[in-house]
């Protein structure tokens, strides 16, 4: 599970190793569900996250989502953020916090990011960040 942080004003993803531990889920550290979802796709993605993610604006995490999944920040969608309870996420996932020694409780929840694209993958090319 990978890992985000705000480095100099920014999101970021950074190693595991720089988690803080141990940890729960809504107290030391977040849980953060990203989801990219176009016409012909969906992509998500889940993270720990330190509670300073919490703080930046919602632009800056959509521009994380849209760049990590090879998006220009520009590319035109519709974003959402919200709070949801932790029953939102399968067991898959519970299992493998517990499995990396994170901790929950009744009271965690996630924070969902989401961006739809209403145009399919292949009529994106303008948006496409050249690697």
């Amino acid at each position: 599970m990978k890992h985000l942080d705000v480095i100099d004003g920014t999101v970021a993803s950074v190693p595991v190793e720089e988690r803080p531990a141990p940890a729960i889920i809504g107290r030391e550290m977040l849980l953060v569900v990203m989801t990219l979802r176009l016409p012909d796709a969906e992509i998500w993605t889940v993270y720990t996250a330190t509670p300073a993610i919490d703080q930046v604006e919602s632009s800056h995490l959509q521009d994380y989502l849209l760049m990590s999944n090879g998006l220009t920040h520009n590319t035109p969608c519709e974003f959402s953020l919200a709070e949801e309870p932790l029953h939102y996420v399968d067991n898959k996932v519970l299992d493998q916090l517990y499995e990396e020694g994170i901790g929950f409780t009744d009271m965690s929840t996630i924070l969902l990011v989401s961006a739809f694209i209403r145009r399919s993958y292949t009529e994106l090319q303008e948006f496409r960040l050249i690697i």
